[in-house]
């Protein structure tokens, strides 16, 4: 099959494409413009208007959530009748969370603020029949206007009353280091069951592992470039994030692991009970000064100056046994105790505009970027008291890209 690519000024209908921004498992992202307004336009790789992409479309159009990429319409390129399928969304302009968090180094209120959004966004979005199922930070977007997280990327999204696509006994795609065990224990055999239902409770795991990781800069359970992921996912406890950044508050610590429990009877059980013990902490802990001082800091050898900080509010994996997919890129942030809480820590006032923040591609695929196995950009920054034995993993790409 012959995959076309339009080129600067080519016109999608009535869209004039303007540049590529992204590119990821199942397609290409481009920033288009339509009198006088920019919208994002993702191309997919394949032609049939087949189950995955009428998952996404379907998704998409009936998500109209504040913190969801906004679906605007569905059309072929570069024949109307049999081009390759492009979906288009509103544009963006911002940081994907990790991109954010490496610029800015956040403090922990800053980040439980967000954290709470985003979980308030999942509640939402599942209350009206769709599940994301790859959650993780290179999936939200920090919005240069206001600071508010937005959810992007529903290609591998489960949708109530559609059909379902993945081959009996197969995972679902996904991202291996944010799987759930009891996914796990599907993949080693250890179920009876023939196929596996993805729910909540992998969502509210994948945010867990989200949240660890945006608390200490490192995944609770280590990268696919280190054999056994499965096994640690499944067997091993998670270092408490307390115990792998100082930053971080115990409270905050208990919450997060509590979020990876191995048993999902001993999680939250639904996006609002997650809510209200986000909530309960923001409030117990509002004049609590340990809150604001940032959790990384800047390698001092960057060689760049951190603007201000942001406002405060495809085929399906194999049969498992082999998630093992390319591996991912460094680390990014470096943890600084001592970091002055000014321009690195909390953001001076609520409402302010995010300065100095780069556009990144924001549509229905992402803002795929090169490198790291979230998609990410990692040694961005550098640890600054780096673990014993730690060692850095080589750049690589996603895995589980649908069909």
């Amino acid at each position: 099959m012959v995959i076309y690519r339009p080129h600067e000024g080519a016109r999608v209908g009535a869209y004039e494409i303007i540049e590529q921004v992204g590119q990821g498992g199942s397609g290409c992202v481009y920033k288009a413009e339509r009198e006088g307004r920019y919208y994002a336009i993702k191309f997919l790789d394949r032609l049939a208007f087949d189950g995955w992409t009428r998952r996404e479309v379907t998704a998409l159009a009936n998500l109209p959530l504040p913190n969801v990429v906004r679906f605007v319409g569905y059309d072929r390129w570069p024949d109307a009748d049999t081009g390759h399928p492009c979906i288009i969304t509103e544009f963006v302009s911002g940081l994907p969370l990790d991109a954010h968090v490496a610029r800015h180094n956040p403090c922990t209120r800053w980040v439980l603020t967000l954290f709470l959004k985003i979980t308030r966004a999942l509640g939402d979005v599942f209350r009206l029949g769709v599940l994301h199922r790859d959650i993780k930070e290179t999936n939200i977007l920090v919005r240069a206007e206001d600071g508010e997280p937005i959810l992007i990327d529903f290609g591998f999204s489960s949708v109530a009353g559609l059909p379902t696509v993945t081959t009996p006994g197969w995972l679902p795609p996904g991202t291996p280091e944010y799987r759930s065990p009891e996914a796990l224990h599907f993949a080693a055999g250890l179920t009876e069951a023939d196929t596996y239902t993805y729910g909540v409770s992998d969502e509210l795991w994948a945010l867990g592992v989200t949240l660890y990781w945006l608390l200490t800069d490192e995944l609770p359970f280590g990268e696919r470039t280190e054999p056994g992921l499965n096994d640690r996912i499944r067997l091993a406890a998670a270092s408490p994030p307390r115990a792998v950044n100082p930053d971080v508050p115990e409270a905050v610590s208990r919450l997060c692991l509590r979020m990876l429990e191995k048993d999902p009877r001993a999680r939250f059980q639904t996006h609002d009970a997650l809510c209200g013990a986000v909530e309960a902490l923001l409030s117990e802990h509002a004049g609590d000064t340990s809150w604001d001082v940032p959790l990384m800091e800047p390698a001092e050898d960057s060689g760049e100056e951190a603007p201000p900080a942001a406002p405060a509010l495809e085929k399906p994996p194999p049969p498992m046994g082999n998630p093992e997919g390319p591996p991912p890129g460094p680390q990014g942030r470096a943890r600084a105790r001592d970091a002055p809480a000014g321009g690195h820590g909390c953001p001076p006032a609520a409402g302010a505009a995010a300065a100095g923040v780069a556009e990144a591609a924001v549509g229905p695929g992402g803002g795929a970027r090169p490198g790291g196995a979230r998609g990410g950009l990692r040694g961005h920054r550098v640890l600054a008291r780096p673990h014993p034995g730690r060692s850095t993993p080589a750049p690589g790409g996603k895995a589980g890209a649908p069909t």
